[in-house]
């Protein structure tokens, strides 16, 4: 599991990369990745993608979309080096937590602390 994990972290890291490159993104904290998957890789990497791929990537966010080998090539993603699995980078259009920086679109739910997410919040109580 763990190896499949670190080849997705490094893979994606070179498509984070590409993005930065082209200022689609600041540093990685600032971006949403999408992975597109086929029928084949997801059941590779079934037991990896269970894990909490947006820690693993230090991302704000990781949307996984199964697709079929036909229409892979068709998104806008890039080939990250994975048979079956390209990414696809953009900019996270949601608030940033004040303390751990990650974008999430539920920071200011808390009202006792406005500029936390809701980890955050639960954390410093």
């Amino acid at each position: 599991k763990w190896e499949r994990l670190l080849a997705l972290r490094g893979a994606v890291n070179k498509a984070l990369e590409l993005a930065r490159a082209e200022k689609t993104v600041g540093k990685p904290l600032d971006a949403e990745v999408t992975l597109f998957i086929t029928d084949d890789a997801q059941k590779k990497y079934a037991d990896a993608l269970t894990y909490k791929l947006a820690e693993l990537l230090i991302v704000s966010d990781v949307k996984i979309v199964v697709v079929s080998a036909d229409a892979a090539g068709e998104t806008d993603a890039v080939d990250i080096g994975i048979p079956g699995i390209t990414a696809a980078v953009r900019a996270s259009d949601a608030p940033m937590c004040a303390r751990c920086w990650t974008h999430d679109a539920r920071v200011g739910e808390n009202s006792a602390h406005p500029e936390l997410c809701p980890r955050c919040a639960e954390t410093v109580g």
